[in-house]
């Protein structure tokens, strides 16, 4: 095993090149749509917004934790040998 340190200019007499920096952000990934595309975007966003705001709007007057949908009740009780 050679303990010899690394020589700083390589034996042909041409200085190391340094790596090219990776740049310190990555550009921002684009999407090109068309104007149908970007209208349909525009309006699913918009009937996104709405709902969520009616689901708030329930929440807020109903309260949370009362949900609309309850658990039935059994048409009839258990018997003693469903209940064992």
């Amino acid at each position: 095993m050679n303990e010899a340190a690394t020589p700083a200019v390589p034996a042909n007499g041409t200085p190391p090149v340094a790596p090219a920096a990776t740049p310190a952000v990555n550009p921002p990934e684009q999407v090109t749509l068309t104007k149908e595309a970007h209208d349909q975007l525009l309006r699913d966003a918009a009937r996104g917004s709405a709902n969520q705001r009616k689901a708030d709007l329930y929440d807020r007057t109903q309260g949370k934790g009362s949900g609309h949908f309850k658990p039935a009740a059994p048409a009839t009780p258990p018997s003693q040998e469903e209940q064992a």
